[in-house]
């Protein structure tokens, strides 16, 4: 089974579409405002795992706040950092606590050079693409996404940044199957092994373990 990353916490409405989905595993992300919320959001999450479908927990900082990653370090899963620009790119590629980048581009100015790819290769830290963002996105706005998406990832392939492509859906209906991401991969200029390479063992990359109990990579 395959790992997705969701922006949204109905438990219900997510194992309802996990039946059709081949994931086992979401990751619940969203940028706690405290830790009172992420005990709620456990309390929810301890009356599904162990039956259909596991969910994890990241807090996602959506500035560059180091306050934020002592805050839910050990208490998260993981934490991630929402990117976009250069700033904010930097900031989660460089400082450790931070399990991933998530949203390497933005449709304004491209935010990732080969400077932030060095970086990422060096601390080993993985570059999330949320399928929603081209979703919700429009016209020109899209047009935009997709050249500075096409251009991080030549640079992210040239120095072998490990990559991975998630739903980040914000509903049920953005949920997509594993099949779709290795398709929006392969668009986005990756190979084809590249493409399931960048869709399977993402808990793996992101945690840096060679094994995650309950988690098997499918071969596509």
């Amino acid at each position: 089974m395959c790992v997705d990353l969701v922006q949204f916490d109905n438990l219900q409405a997510i194992e309802k579409h996990s039946k059709f989905l081949n994931a086992g595993t979401y990751i619940i992300a969203r940028s706690f405002k405290s830790e009172g919320e992420l005990s709620e959001l456990n309390s929810k999450i301890k009356k599904f795992n162990g039956k259909t479908i596991t969910f994890k927990t990241c807090h996602i900082i959506e500035k560059p706040d180091m306050k934020q990653i002592q805050k839910f370090r050990g208490k998260t899963d993981f934490i991630a950092v929402r990117g976009g620009t250069p700033e904010m790119n930097k900031f989660a590629l460089s400082h450790k606590g931070v399990n991933f980048l998530l949203q390497p581009c933005i449709s304004g100015k491209l935010g990732f050079d080969t400077a932030l790819a060095r970086t990422a290769k060096e601390n080993k830290v993985p570059v999330a693409v949320p399928f929603s963002q081209f979703l919700n996105s429009r016209g020109r706005e899209r047009s935009m996404l997709f050249k500075n998406y096409l251009m991080a990832v030549k640079i992210m392939r040239r120095f072998k940044v490990p990559v991975m492509f998630f739903s980040c859906a914000r509903n049920g209906n953005e949920l997509r199957a594993p099949e779709n991401f290795t398709s929006f991969a392969q668009i986005l200029g990756f190979g084809k092994a590249e493409a399931n390479a960048a869709v399977s063992a993402n808990l793996k990359k992101i945690s840096g373990k060679k094994k995650i109990e309950g988690f098997e990579v499918v071969k596509q």
